[in-house]
Parts: structure tokens; sequence; C-alpha cells
């Protein structure tokens, strides 16, 4: 799955308690899969695979 965003946005306004990419790239990591996430041009990827 990839999620793309074209341009900044602002920042949230929730209260940041949750995990981020940080817990995503550990979920993933734990059945075997990649994940990615990073700053493209002005805009942010999110990239995970999981093989089946």
């Amino acid at each position: 799955m990839t999620v793309t965003t074209e341009a900044a946005t602002a920042p949230g306004l929730g209260s940041g308690s949750g995990h981020g990419l940080i817990g995503l790239r550990e979920r993933i990591a734990l059945v075997g899969g990649r994940f990615e996430a990073g700053h493209v041009g002005a805009g942010f990827v999110v990239h995970a695979r999981i093989d089946g």
C-alpha cells in the first residue's frame, strides 16, 4: 500500500498520543514486511508491503 500527499499540510490538532510512523514500522516488521516513509518533493510518502 502506498499513500502520497502532494503538498505539505498543517500539523494535526490531535493529542499526539499515538505511535505514528514508528508504530507502523514496528507492526509491519513483526509480520516480515517492508515499510518506508519520507518526504518526496513538497509531499510525503508512506509505503508498506506485506507479502502473503
